[in-house]
């Protein structure tokens, strides 16, 4: 259908409004009043889940980087169909700091990898890491004589294909895809 609608999903990994409880994108085994002895289950992934909705827009953004943030908003208000974007968010209640291995100001150009269409996989705090692929498995290079910027994978935001290996990107195996 693709219905010209902007959905915002504000993920904090948690029911704060609720007071604590288990939430869908909750890690496997938080303990919270609804879950005393931690949750059982693997966390939903938005963004595949939205890939497999099959939302014309999917993009992610982190509530403590307003810029980048603005960025992925404006992108997603611009373009006509449905559009998704997860929005890390941190929840000083009851789940203060879900987000600090990747989110954290001092941390995030070493662990997360800004989408640009067109423009290499690069992160790192020196930009001096890269993603590859071994066929269609993703993989961490360090950027070096042997491997540079044109030998990685470019961005291309037309790709279901590249959206959909991006979309499962775990942190800390991965750098956390934003944009």
């Amino acid at each position: 259908r693709n219905v010209d609608v902007n959905i915002l999903l504000f993920n904090n990994r948690i029911y704060g409004l609720t007071k604590g409880q288990c939430s869908p994108t909750s890690e496997t085994g938080k303990i919270t009043k609804s879950t005393p002895y931690g949750s059982i289950d693997t966390p939903v992934n938005p963004v595949s889940l939205a890939l497999a909705a099959q939302a014309s827009f999917v993009g992610r953004g982190l509530a403590a980087d307003p810029k980048g943030l603005e960025d992925v908003i404006y992108a997603a208000s611009q373009h006509r169909g449905t559009s998704i974007v997860e929005i890390f968010q941190n929840c000083n209640v009851f789940n203060d700091g879900a987000f600090d291995d990747f989110a954290d100001r001092k941390v995030r150009k070493e662990r997360q990898v800004v989408l640009r269409h067109g423009e290499p996989l690069v992160f790192g705090a020196n930009d001096d890491k890269g993603i590859v692929l071994d066929g269609l498995t993703p993989k961490v290079v360090s950027l070096s004589q042997e491997v540079n910027t044109k030998d990685l994978l470019h961005y291309d935001e037309t790709s279901p294909v590249m959206a959909d290996i991006l979309a499962r990107f775990t942190f800390p195996e991965f750098p956390v895809p934003m944009g």
